[in-house]
């Protein structure tokens, strides 16, 4: 249950802007310390990408913002629908999941990602799935403790 006040509506156009900043410091969080002093080369360009992705509904998706009482931001969901990489069954895929920093260890992570998995309900998709980045701990200790667990494993190499 939501602290009183609190609620997770549905995003709008005037939400647009701060559920692109949530992405941006998401995608931050799991990068290395090289490629984010290099964002500036390629950070707009996948922020382009997703905006475009939710105001054409790529990929069936569906953005929602945590609301305090008084109004103010305090995290963003972006859910959308995926194809398992292995079965090619429909899953529901967390995009992206934010949450303020000033907001995080109070259960409210939990009840956006409890959120979430209802959404997956009501659209029929038996599995949710999602990407963590490597070098965000704290994330992948949080999907740990909810009963999410590694599926496959992304390899890169750096070559520079």
């Amino acid at each position: 249950m939501l602290p009183k006040g609190m609620r997770i509506v549905k995003a709008d156009e005037k939400d647009m802007e701060y559920v692109v900043s949530c992405i941006r410091r998401s995608i931050e969080l799991s990068v290395t310390e090289t490629e984010r002093e290099l964002s500036d080369l390629w950070m707009n360009g996948i922020l382009d990408i997703g905006l475009e992705s939710i105001r054409t509904k790529r990929m069936d998706d569906e953005v929602f913002v945590l609301k305090k009482a008084d109004g103010s931001n305090s995290g963003s969901l972006w859910l959308g629908k995926s194809m398992d990489q292995f079965t090619c069954d429909a899953t529901g895929y967390i995009l992206g999941i934010f949450l303020e920093p000033d907001m995080r260890r109070e259960g409210l992570g939990s009840l956006l990602l409890h959120f979430a998995e209802n959404w997956c309900h009501e659209n029929g998709f038996l599995h949710l799935t999602l990407n963590v980045g490597w070098r965000n701990e704290c994330a992948r200790q949080f999907y740990e403790s909810h009963g999410y667990r590694i599926r496959s494993e992304v390899r890169r190499k750096d070559l520079y």
